[in-house]
């Protein structure tokens, strides 16, 4: 295995309010630098962000006192005004399409995990078995506030039963239509065409809500893989942000993933299986505006103009039934 096609990987690292637990996540990358090819580090603004950039800065001085490898790039970058996530993704995904030019594969990490001990141990073999059609959902271990055996709370294996830790996103994602969410975003190896299918869809969110998903379903993936041991500690605590439940915002992505996995799959039985998910008519004005809206969204994103066709014959169809129903429903009424 050569060192060049380690480094072909990049790290992902959004923060906002990270303090010791972003310090022990860079810790983590500390211990594992010699294989990536650049780490981009964005600081959200916040009461503590002149600590987080301090650390930041830290981080990159350590790196290049080690003397490691010159060719590794620490890139930070500061907000000067509090984004919400989405706002904040959305900045910092552009500017590191605008600025990398070497890296094939890129890994997100959320400022509060960190990378495991096995994270070193499998993750080259993982990268060189892994094509620009798949991303990588790995196995993660879940930890109360800080990783030690004693916090501990049991691991995420969702692929297992998988046959060779891989199966469509397809079937990924109807696994989790009607439970609660198995994945998170943090740890997601994925090709660099996904950010840039990812970063299209990233204005259209509400908050947030099944953002790991919707990038396992852009346009030019397929499978979704999975390690056969954990790669990532997820630390689970209540100043989190992911910890925040907003309904609203949750039913409009929930939406919105729903009409994205509609216009993007070319697999038909998965279609009919979220076709009844996807209303066509509602009775209430602003709903129906937010389905012609989510309609239109979609078709902008994937350009998918079959599905476009089937709205387009659908909708005006099910107006004529209705009126239909209702014109029917009267006459007998009157003749009553």
């Amino acid at each position: 295995m050569s060192i060049q096609k380690i480094k072909e990987l990049s790290l992902i690292i959004q923060v906002y309010r990270g303090s010791r637990y972003f310090k022990e996540c860079l810790e983590s990358v500390k211990a594992n630098i010699f294989l990536f090819n650049t780490i981009y580090i964005s600081i959200n603004k916040s009461d503590i962000s002149d600590e987080d950039f301090k650390t930041a800065l830290c981080f990159k001085e350590q790196i290049k006192q080690a003397d490691i490898n010159s060719k590794i790039e620490i890139v930070i970058f500061i907000q000067n005004q509090t984004l919400t996530a989405i706002n904040h993704g959305k900045v910092f995904y552009k500017n590191i399409l605008k600025l990398d030019k070497a890296s094939r594969f890129f890994m997100i990490l959320c400022d509060d995990d960190i990378l495991l001990p096995s994270f070193a141990d499998n993750i080259s073999s993982i990268l060189c078995d892994l094509s620009e059609n798949e991303i990588l959902n790995p196995a993660r271990s879940y930890y109360h506030e800080r990783f030690t055996e004693k916090n501990y709370m049991g691991s995420y294996y969702g692929l297992l039963s998988y046959p060779e830790l891989k199966t469509t996103k397809e079937d990924f994602a109807a696994k989790g239509l009607d439970c609660y969410h198995e994945t998170n975003i943090t740890g997601l190896v994925f090709p660099k065409k996904v950010l840039q299918e990812f970063y299209r869809v990233l204005p259209f969110f509400s908050y947030g809500y099944r953002a790991e998903y919707i990038m396992m379903f852009v346009p030019c993936i397929k499978y979704v893989k999975c390690s056969s041991v954990s790669l990532v500690g997820i630390r689970q605590h209540m100043q989190q942000q992911g910890a925040q439940h907003i309904e609203k915002a949750r039913v409009a992505d929930e939406q919105l993933y729903l009409f994205y996995m509609w216009y993007v799959t070319r697999n038909d039985a998965f279609k009919k299986r979220i076709q009844k998910d996807i209303s066509f008519f509602e009775k209430n004005p602003r709903k129906f505006l937010r389905i012609l809206y989510l309609h239109f969204t979609c078709f902008r994103l994937t350009k998918s103009v079959q599905c476009l066709l089937y709205t387009v014959y659908k909708i005006p169809t099910m107006f004529f039934y209705r009126a239909c129903k209702k014109t029917k429903k009267t006459y007998k009424i009157s003749n009553c």
